[in-house]
Order: C-alpha cells, then structure tokens, then sequence
C-alpha cells in the first residue's frame, strides 16, 4: 500500500495545486490527519502525559518532516514534472547516510559509498536536466532540500523522546506541523488568494487522495513501520514510490520523461539500493 499510495501522491499534488493553493492545501490536510490521529490515540493514552521532551520531539519532526520536508514538494510540483519530483525525493536514504556519518559518526561501508556518489551523480543530471524532464533547476533543488530536511527528521527520530503511543506522537507532529504550514499559508498569501468556486473536481479529487493516501495513510503507517519493523522494509518504498509516480505522470498526466532523466533517475535509484543494502538491519522495537 505505502509503495503504490506514495507513488500515486505525486500526480495527486500536482492536480490539487492547479486550482487550490499548495501551502493551504498542505496546513489543511495535515492538520486534519494529526488531529484524527491525535483524537484515536488520546483513548488509550491521555495527552496530559505529554512531557516536555515529547512536544520538543513532535515540534522539531513535524518541522522537519512537514513543513520543510513536504510544503516544498507541493511547491515544485508546479514546476518540476511529477515524475521527476518523485525521483528527486528518492534520495532520502542518501542524505540519512550522510547525517548519520556527520551527526552520529557511523562509517559509511564501502557500499554505500559508491551508493552515494552514484545517487548524487543522478541527482545532478535530474537538477539539470532542464526541459527535458520538464524541470526547473531552482525547484529541483528545493526539492533536493526538502529530501535532506526529511532525512534529518528520520535520524532524530530514531533517538527522539516520542510518546509512547504511535497515534499520539504521529498525530501531534502531523497536527503541529500542519498548523505551521496553515500560517506560512496565511503570511504568504495563500490563503487570501484561495477561490473555491474556481476549484475544478480533479483538485478536489486530488487534495482528497493527498489527505486519505498521502497524510492519514501513508505518513502514519511509515511512522508505524518504523516502530515495529525494519526501516530496511520502509526504505524499499524509495525505489519503488518513483516507478509508479513516473507512470502515473507519463499515463494521466501527460509529462515526458527525456532520455537524461531516465538515465539520471536510473542512477538515483541504483544509488539508493546500494545504500539499503550497505546499510545494518537493526533489531526492530514492536510496540507494546
């Protein structure tokens, strides 16, 4: 589900930010995803447990994982190719490598070494590749940022103090963040400049498969993946989540994928399998 769902987002995005605000659509839909999530989870654990350490813990995930790591995606999707998008966001386990050598000083295996600079190498021929995968350089790069910005929130996460309960916490970083991503709406003017009676049923369609599939869905089981399994198992949705993305934008969207591109998402991808391969599969911690 979370490979062909997260897949799917991309050209769902892209539709939703035709007609409706891309930061508002965001704040909304990860506001309204943390606060079902937070409304489940306070039955079986009461939010007045909530100590300091876990609202610094959702404050900062929800910073990074929402309002720097996905309100620049929607952003791009206005400029950059679904597909393409897709294939930059891929390099998440890239960048965790590299966070987790510069912040917790792991060795990189020799593997994953040559996973880095192949990936990287991809990932410069996709920021230029210009027309041909119908990218523009400067948001290619912001989405290059926001893939470094999750990958940050991924390896505090392993060492943040969350609350116990998976509902709980997924929701109050979801909740938070979206809330942050409601008001940079506000500052920027996306809300002023929201027309509803201009909002076609495809953006409609497309903000809703974003809220159910991307926000309620999928963010929430990644998180719940993360906790009792392997992150090896939720990794392999970064080599697959591009292959769906880049057919579901070449069939319904109509975006072309130049030669360049299939090349540098090739080399993204191959980067990306021999990260995941290199990398130690911890001992998964199954939720009480």
């Amino acid at each position: 589900m979370l490979w062909i769902g997260w897949g799917s987002v991309y050209a769902a995005m892209t539709e939703s930010a035709r007609t409706i605000p891309p930061l508002l659509a965001t704040g909304v839909r990860f506001s309204l995803s943390g606060g079902l999530l937070l409304l489940a989870g306070r039955r079986r654990w009461p939010l007045r447990g909530l100590t300091r350490g876990h609202w610094k813990a959702a404050v900062l995930l929800g910073f990074c994982g929402v309002l720097l790591g996905t309100s620049g995606i929607v952003l791009s999707v206005r400029h950059v190719a679904s597909g393409t998008v897709a294939l930059l966001a891929a390099t998440v386990p890239l960048f965790v490598a590299l966070v987790e050598r510069l912040w917790l000083g792991r060795r990189i295996p020799t593997l994953a070494q040559a996973g880095l600079v192949v990936g990287f190498l991809g990932t410069g021929l996709l920021v230029t590749a210009g027309g041909s995968g119908g990218a523009d350089p400067f948001w290619a790069l912001v989405v290059v940022a926001c893939s470094a910005a999750w990958a940050l929130g991924m390896v505090y996460a392993a060492k943040a103090e969350q609350a116990p309960d998976m509902l709980v916490a997924t929701g109050l970083q979801m909740l938070l963040g979206g809330l942050a991503t409601f008001v940079l709406a506000v500052a920027t003017g996306d809300l002023s400049s929201f027309r509803p009676s201009q909002v076609t049923g495809l953006s409609a369609f497309g903000w809703t498969w974003t809220f159910l599939i991307g926000a309620l869905a999928g963010y929430a089981i990644s998180m719940w993946l993360v906790r009792v399994t392997s992150p090896t198992l939720v990794a392999t949705a970064s080599y697959v989540n591009p292959v769906v993305a880049l057919l579901i934008g070449a069939v319904l969207l109509g975006e072309p994928a130049g030669s360049r591109t299939v090349v540098a998402g090739l080399s993204v991808l191959v980067g990306v399998v021999l990260i995941i391969k290199a990398t130690p599969e911890p001992e998964p911690v199954l939720e009480r």
